[in-house]
């Protein structure tokens, strides 16, 4: 950090040296040593002038934390005493700092740290603004307090996705937004509700048409049926009624586009800004524990049960932790990870809601392990120093001449014009040299401009397919999701990463090779050839085994192509009457192991189709495939246990019918028993009679 006053000071002996009468820095401190002539005096209050407003300019850029300052408590072996403040009670859901207490990453980094619970009072932000804690856990909130002007500052992104979502029992049939409308749906208060507001918005239900109910946090509400819908946390509420045996339905917010990051540890610019290299190494130690406690689940989860008395069971636990590696990824992302495109998707669904204002800056909110060093400061200061130089280049000009039109030796004038002409010469050859170098300079920064704005445009082309690729994970380990459902989902993606006004993804029938639509595009109900109910159409194939039409090339090919003209292109065959007007076409076939299984079509971009269209497509494609294959394997799996349970029930009557007639025999023996038994009776009394006799 440049040391501003005493950058100025030393400017300021300087820039006056040459009103001194080449005096020297040390005697222009000595007043006894300091002589200014009258006409002296104007430039040098000039420059005085000129050196105050910029060192208020310096002094401006240096900002004033707004947190309230934390007492630094150090232990007699060097260890600082930290708090970190969870959000709620002790779970797994924290484990990867419990992970780091227990086994010393936290001691290694230098640290002694309390784990402070969640309470519904202790709200991590507020512990963390206040001073009462140096480090805290939170939710998307963070951000929102981010926006409202708090001095919060994101240092990891724990939950890559948001573990938010909405609960209903199975035999109520709701599987989306639009189903909620009239029922009665727990959520909670003010921003802890964005997602769900968002979700709602994106799907174009209205809030007036949703019954609302304040939360109770208590999941027996939904299963005694005094809501419809429940807020919950796919990592917790979900094994309640796993455990019951209720069969649950989920709607997440993220099938819906509304992707948030879910726990982010977080601290203080306050806290940055005192102890930066703390705060980087807890950051490095809380990392590490949570590698450690997701490849040794079992062995936390005997640390949370033993040490720290959580109430919920063991296998309570291992739901939590299973359903969390979901949310994570760290087999696919690193964990902590933060991408600013997805911060910045999250603001504008805040401004979208009206809960945070347009024109936000997120500048320092998203931390920087291994920052570049800040030469902000150089332009500035170099323009500084020019300017002065400059003007003492002016006053010692405007000097020079004063002084000659005083002289009247006329060899004295005629030598300072002749310096003057030199100097003149010497300063134009300068600006020319430094016109070139400055010209040179932009063409350099403008060749760099244009590299780093093609490099953002890819970044984020790129990451919108991931956000596409990621939105689909859910759905498709999601039990009870429909093929159809999905579908609609895979459309949605590539409409949105190609600018399509319609489109269809269709899967092809196993058995008789038609081509059969899950779903179209709303747009397609303006089009008289399609029910305005989106009615499954179906595509039949030709005797030949081939198709028809510029959907059926992509399938009679198997390969991918794009016409921008569709009427013109070989394989068209027009479109029926009433059917809208086809422009750009984009079709790519959708394989599984070479076998054609289904197909995504889209038509009519605001733009023109072109070969980079077709990449995520086909990842999409790759990724429809799987889920038929999951969902044809799914509906085999069905017939294979009806078939198997049919075959147990006939097995069973067989054998009651054998019961029935091993019983018969059973009692037919025991009859001739008791016959043989007589008979033996009988005839000893014979015997005896006759012995008698």
């Amino acid at each position: 950090m440049v040391d501003t006053k005493r950058l100025m000071t030393v400017i300021a002996m300087l820039a006056t040296l040459p009103l001194m009468g080449g005096a020297t820095p040390s005697s222009v401190l000595n007043q006894r040593r300091l002589k200014m002539k009258p006409r002296q005096i104007i430039p040098f209050l000039f420059l005085l002038f000129a050196i105050a407003v910029t060192s208020d300019c310096f002094a401006q850029q240096q900002p004033a934390p707004s947190a309230t300052p934390i007492p630094a408590v150090t232990h007699a072996d060097g260890r600082k005493q930290v708090t970190l403040q969870l959000t709620w009670r002790h779970q797994f859901q924290f484990a990867g700092y419990y992970a780091a207490v227990e086994k010393g990453f936290y001691r290694d980094a230098g640290f002694d740290v309390t784990i402070v619970e969640g309470a519904s009072d202790r709200k991590p932000i507020e512990e963390v603004i206040s001073g009462r804690a140096n480090y805290g856990v939170a939710k998307a909130e963070l951000l929102l307090n981010r926006l409202h002007g708090q001095p919060v500052v994101a240092l990891a992104a724990i939950f890559q996705h948001s573990a938010i979502i909405m609960l209903a029992k199975k035999e109520s049939g709701i599987t989306n937004p639009q189903e909620m409308i009239g029922k009665r749906v727990m959520l909670k208060q003010g921003n802890d509700a964005a997602e769900y507001l968002a979700m709602f918005k994106s799907e174009g239900v209205a809030l007036d048409k949703v019954e609302i109910i304040p939360t109770s946090y208590n999941i027996d509400d939904l299963i005694s049926g005094k809501t419809d819908l429940f807020n919950a946390y796919i990592t917790n509420e979900p094994y309640y009624l796993e455990q019951k045996g209720i069969p649950a339905s989920i709607v997440s917010p993220i099938t819906y586009g509304i992707d948030f990051y879910g726990d982010s540890l977080f601290t203080s610019e306050q806290e940055i800004n005192k102890h930066p290299d703390q705060v980087k190494a807890f950051r490095a130690a809380s990392l590490r524990g949570w590698e450690y406690a997701m490849a040794h689940s079992e062995e936390i989860i005997d640390l949370i049960v033993g040490k720290y008395g959580v109430k919920k069971s063991r296998e309570h636990l291992r739901f939590e932790a299973a359903a969390m590696r979901k949310l994570m990824l760290p087999d696919l992302v690193e964990i902590g990870q933060m991408n600013p495109g997805r911060w910045r998707h999250m603001a504008d669904t805040y401004v979208t809601l009206g809960m945070a204002d347009a024109g936000y800056s997120l500048k320092g909110f998203i931390y920087d392990p291994n920052p570049a060093p800040d030469y902000s400061w150089a332009p500035r200061a170099l323009g500084i120093g020019i300017a002065i130089i400059l003007l003492t280049s002016s006053g010692f000009l405007v000097l020079l001449r004063f002084n000659t039109k005083l002289r009247s030796e006329v060899s004295q004038r005629r030598q300072a014009e002749e310096e003057l002409s030199r100097a003149r010469d010497e300063l134009e050859l300068r600006v020319e040299e430094r016109t070139a170098e400055l010209t040179e300079a932009n063409e350099q920064l403008n060749i760099e401009n244009n590299e780093r704005k093609q490099a953002e445009e890819n970044l984020a082309w790129n990451l919108a397919i991931n956000q596409a690729l990621s939105s689909l994970y859910i759905p498709l380990v999601t039990g009870g999701t429909s093929i159809e459902q999905i579908a609609h989902i895979v459309l949605e993606k590539c409409r949105q990463l190609t600018s399509s006004a319609h489109g269809f993804v269709a899967e092809i029938d196993p058995v008789t090779g038609d081509l059969i639509l899950h779903t179209l595009s709303r747009m397609m109900t303006d089009c008289k050839v399609a029910e305005e109910t989106l009615r499954i159409i179906k595509f039949p194939r030709r005797a030949d085994g081939l198709y028809n039409g510029l959907w059926g090339h992509a399938l009679n090919t198997k390969e991918p192509f794009y016409t921008n003209e569709a009427g013109r292109h070989p394989a068209s065959a027009g479109v029926p009457e009433g059917h809208i007007a086809i422009e750009g076409f984009l079709a790519v076939p959708v394989l599984l192991a070479e076998e054609l299984v289904g197909q995504i079509a889209l038509s009519n971009s605001t733009r023109a189709y072109t070969d980079r269209d077709l990449d995520p497509i086909n990842r999409i494609a790759e990724f429809y495939a799987l889920a038929i294959q999951y969902k044809r394997a799914e509906k085999q799996l069905c017939k294979l246990n009806e078939e198997l349970e049919q075959r147990v029930k006939q097995r069973t009557a067989e054998l009651e019918a054998k019961n029935i007639e091993l019983e018969k025999m059973n009692k037919m023996f025991v009859g001739r028993e008791l016959r043989m038994v007589e008979l033996k009776e009988r005839i000893k009394t014979l015997q005896e009679q006759e012995l008698q006799t």
